[in-house]
């Protein structure tokens, strides 16, 4: 008999990286389980979220009342829970603890970007609060090797699994050459401060007019105010014939953006692994990003992108300028990224890796030791764990 599986994520129309994963996995997860997704929040601004106002209020409370209606009509086996940090995750622990309470097994899968935004370090009941609720669950997945050891501070290691985010790689067309000017960077992403989108601005004003190169930023503002703050920096900067704000792109539209592309570029300050990332080395993009969180995993400096500390403006100009003029070392770049997305980050092994893991859960074995071991090695290359 096949597992029953309730997950808990975003719903259609809220943009990112979680709401693209679960898009990709649930299809191919529900031919080996029985699925039923529990859509949380949908078509909400991102400057409306972890706001405590009372139309959140009356809008989680909506959630629970369906989340406990399908527990006690779909009775599952186990709860997969994806969620981040700050008020999203705090929301997030009424699930973790309606579903305990009707006597579930619970996995957790942890995107969050910002540990001390994760555990609320400015307040210890908080923080305890964390460590409390993420120990609710019989398995913790963390999107790389690095979140990882940051979440064995707050859960024991054996019950962590990292799994590398994961998409329908067919979905992309291979890499081809993309020849003509001008080269398009492409950044994909909220548009605020720590992903490093007004850094990026900044950098164009130190590339050579005579640099054919064009930036395209797609994405909505990290909070209120900031989509207006980038069109006021590239006014100032007197980069409108070089910078384009896109917006909102998802589905079709996006795949198509990311086809146009010849560079990606995520200057971010943290991250956990960025799906965007994910979704570039499948479109055969050179990337240009910042060894934060999990990206050094992926994208190695020299071999399949170029890494710059965050905030050096100056070195982020400079990687955008070495690979507008070496076509050749983008498209090796490029390439290289597709190898990698074919063989290790599609959703089919992805999913197998996954229902291993729900079977382990529901065996009542402990996932460690012995059973960590043959998980792990029977469902390589998916993600090999680099303690």
């Amino acid at each position: 008999m096949k597992p029953k599986i309730l997950m808990v994520g975003p719903g259609q129309g809220k943009p990112g990286g979680i709401l693209a994963l679960t898009d990709a996995l649930v299809p191919v997860l529900a031919q080996d389980v029985d699925l039923l997704y529990f859509p949380t929040v949908q078509r909400y601004a991102n400057s409306e979220m972890g706001q405590l106002s009372w139309r959140n209020l009356r809008l989680a409370l909506n959630q629970y009342a369906r989340f406990a209606r399908d527990l006690t009509r779909f009775r599952p086996d186990l709860v997969h829970i994806h969620t981040s940090q700050g008020l999203g995750w705090l929301k997030d622990t009424f699930y973790v603890a309606l579903s305990r309470l009707y006597g579930r097994r619970l996995i957790l899968h942890i995107h969050a970007a910002e540990y001390d935004a994760l555990v609320t370090r400015r307040s210890r009941l908080l923080a305890a609060y964390t460590r409390f609720m993420m120990n609710r669950a019989a398995a913790v997945i963390a999107v790389s090797t690095e979140w990882k050891k940051a979440l064995s501070r707050l859960v024991p290691a054996a019950r962590i699994y990292p799994f590398r985010p994961c998409l329908a790689v067919d979905i992309y067309a291979p890499p081809q050459t993309r020849p003509g000017l001008p080269v398009n960077a492409l950044f994909l992403g909220t548009i605020g401060d720590r992903k490093g989108a007004f850094d990026l601005i900044e950098a164009m004003q130190f590339i050579p007019e005579r640099t054919p190169l064009r930036l395209w930023l797609a994405g909505d503002g990290e909070k209120e105010g900031d989509l207006e703050k980038a069109r006021r920096k590239i006014a100032g900067l007197g980069l409108e014939d070089r910078c384009e704000l896109i917006g909102i792109v998802q589905g079709q539209a996006k795949t198509d953006l990311l086809q146009q592309a010849h560079i990606f570029v995520l200057p971010s300050y943290n991250e956990g692994l960025p799906f965007a990332i994910i979704e570039a080395m499948a479109a055969g993009l050179a990337i240009v990003a910042t060894p934060v969180g999990g990206i050094p995993e992926v994208v190695h400096d020299g071999q399949n992108g170029l890494l710059v500390t965050p905030g050096d403006t100056a070195a982020l100009a400079a990687s955008l300028v070495q690979l507008t003029a070496d076509s050749a070392l983008r498209q090796q770049m490029g390439q290289q990224n597709r190898r990698t997305a074919c063989q290790e980050l599609d959703v089919r092994p992805y999913a197998r890796r996954l229902v291993a893991l729900y079977k382990t859960v529901l065996s009542d074995s402990t996932p460690s030791g012995t059973t960590t071991h043959t998980f792990n090695a029977e469902l390589q290359p998916v993600y090999l764990d680099e303690e």
